[in-house]
C-alpha cells in the first residue's frame, strides 16, 4: 500500500487532517438534522403540512449535503482526500506519530508529558486492517465494510454521476441496491471513528459530530405551530360569535 498523498511534515499532515474533518463533520451535522426533522413532522404534522414544499426542498438540500460530502469521504480514486488515502498517508508516515514529533505539536499545553507518555504510534497491523475496512478498489480485499462496498457502487453509478445503463431501456436497466438510513449511519459512525482513533493519536484531539445550535430548528417548528394555533383561535372565536346571533 503506497501513499495516495505525500506530506512534507506534520504542518500538511495537519491540513488534510482538518480539511476531512470537516467533511465528516458536516455530514454528520446535515443528516442528524434531517432525521430530527424527519422525526418531528409525527409531533407537529399540522406545522409540516401547512408549509410543505419549504421542508420538502429543506429535506432534500439536507440529504443532498450529508451524501455531497460522505461521496467526498469515501472517494477510492488515488487524487482525491479521501479517507482511505488519509489512512494510507498515515501509513507512510508513521513518524510524524513520534514522541518527539507529538511534544512539539503540542508545546505550551499543560498536559502534554501526561499526554506523551500514553502510546501514540498507530499500530500497524490495526493500520492495515482498518485501511482494508475502506478500501474497495482492491479486488482482492476480502475486508472491506460491506455496507463501504455497497455504497461506493450506488456513489459511483448514481450519485456522484448517474450511469446511463441505470436509466436507458436500450443498455438494459440495471438493478441497484437500496441505499438505507441505517447504511448512511453506518458510514457516518464508521468515518467518525476512524478520524478520531487517528486523530487522537496524533494531536490529542477528538471531533464532534453535534454542531452547537443544532436544535435551533425546535424554535422555527414552534413558531409556525404558534402562528397555526392563533388563527385557529380567532377563527375559533368568530365563530362562536357569529353562532350565538
Amino acid at each position: 500500500m503506497m501513499a495516495r498523498i505525500r506530506v512534507s511534515d506534520d504542518k500538511e499532515f495537519s491540513l488534510l487532517l482538518t480539511t476531512l474533518s470537516s467533511d465528516i463533520g458536516w455530514s454528520q451535522f446535515h443528516y442528524k438534522l434531517l432525521r430530527d426533522l424527519q422525526n418531528a413532522r409525527d409531533s407537529y404534522p399540522e406545522v409540516f403540512n401547512e408549509t410543505r414544499t419549504f421542508w420538502y426542498l429543506t429535506f432534500q438540500a439536507h440529504e443532498t449535503a450529508t451524501l455531497y460530502r460522505l461521496n467526498r469521504v469515501f472517494d477510492q480514486e488515488k487524487e482525491a482526500l479521501s479517507l482511505v488515502n488519509w489512512l494510507m498517508t498515515i501509513k507512510t508516515h508513521l513518524y510524524l506519530f513520534d514522541e518527539a514529533n507529538f511534544r512539539q505539536r503540542l508545546q505550551g499545553n499543560e498536559f502534554v508529558d501526561s499526554l506523551a507518555r500514553s502510546f501514540r504510534k498507530p499500530d500497524e497491523h490495526e493500520l492495515n486492517q482498518d485501511i482494508k475496512l475502506v478500501w474497495t478498489k482492491d479486488k482482492s480485499n476480502k475486508k472491506v465494510d460491506p455496507i463501504v462496498k455497497k455504497y461506493v457502487d450506488i456513489r459511483n453509478k448514481y450519485l456522484a454521476h448517474v450511469d446511463p445503463s441505470f436509466l436507458l431501456p436500450s443498455c438494459g436497466i440495471q438493478p441497484l441496491a437500496d441505499l438505507t438510513w441505517d447504511d448512511i449511519e453506518h458510514m457516518l459512525n464508521l468515518a467518525s471513528k476512524l478520524l478520531n482513533k487517528y486523530s487522537s493519536l496524533f494531536s490529542a484531539n477528538l471531533y464532534s459530530g453535534t454542531i452547537i445550535g443544532h436544535d435551533d430548528y425546535k424554535y422555527i417548528i414552534e413558531t409556525i405551530n404558534m402562528r397555526i394555533m392563533s388563527y385557529k383561535a380567532v377563527i375559533d372565536a368568530e365563530t362562536k360569535k357569529y353562532l350565538n346571533k
